[in-house]
């Protein structure tokens, strides 16, 4: 959905992903932790972290069928600030601050348990995303960005590691599926 109602700056975001018609894991994207997207922008430049400039996105153009409008700004991350993963900020600005937590829930049939990032050279990237992420990682090589658990791993993919109630044949075709998705 974002590459529809985004210009070609995101677009271009997607670009160095090789085949990105491929099944996969490989970005996440992240609320900008209770800040101002422009305000975390600023922090993210006096960091020497690359990016694209923050623009602001709206759909659907007009007020859907249910009175429905969502209104974000959304900048991506250079990827070699980001080794091996694509990385975006976006906040949500109408009609709620953080659209992923209404829309991720106890009740949702998949929960994200937590995000590996697969690098090479684990201290060298632990202090890369430091950077980015404006924290510093745990003993273990995570991050704890409000409600998202990073793990920053040795690898060269990115995985997400998610917990659910389907039923066990269920997990298994999307686990086949969808390489880097592993059920706990």
């Amino acid at each position: 959905m974002i590459l529809e109602v985004c210009d070609e700056k995101v677009e271009a975001f997607w670009a160095n992903k090789a085949n990105t018609q491929e099944w996969g894991i490989y970005a996440i994207g992240l609320d900008t932790f209770k800040e101002d997207a422009y305000d975390f922008e600023k922090k993210l430049d006096a960091a020497g972290i690359s990016h694209a400039p923050c623009t602001h996105g709206v759909y659907p153009e007009e007020v859907d069928t249910e009175g429905r409008r969502y209104e974000w700004d959304l900048f991506t991350v250079d990827t070699k600030d980001t080794p091996y993963n694509h990385t975006f900020f976006v906040q949500y600005t109408f009609p709620m601050k953080t659209l992923s937590k209404n829309l991720i829930s106890p009740k949702s049939p998949i929960t994200l348990v937590e995000y590996v990032i697969g690098v090479p050279d684990v201290k060298a990237a632990l202090a890369q995303y430091s950077k980015v992420f404006q924290a510093e990682p745990t003993a273990d090589g995570t991050f704890k960005l409000d409600d998202t658990v990073i793990r920053i791993a040795e690898g060269t993919t990115p995985k997400a590691v998610v917990k659910s109630d389907l039923p066990q044949a269920t997990k298994d075709k999307l686990a086949a599926a969808i390489p880097g998705l592993v059920f706990a």
